[in-house]
């Protein structure tokens, strides 16, 4: 990959980054707010899995960094 497509696809990955953390604050409001243990522990998961995708999305940064 040519480092010009490194920096584009790096940019992309923070800007999805950055909208990923967005939703995160969002459902976390939303599931602290809730009286429903249902539907708050449904918004848990959905916590867990956008921080699953960060996570996959910094290790993807890291591997076109270093190539």
């Amino acid at each position: 990959m040519s480092g010009s497509n490194t920096n584009e696809l790096i940019r992309a990955l923070e800007s999805a980054e950055d909208q990923l953390a967005d939703a995160e604050d969002v459902v976390w409001n939303v599931s602290t707010e809730l009286c429903d243990e249902e539907a708050e522990q449904s918004l848990d998961e959905l916590v867990e899995e956008l921080w699953r995708i960060q996570n996959r999305i910094t290790e993807i940064k890291e591997t076109a960094s270093e190539e």
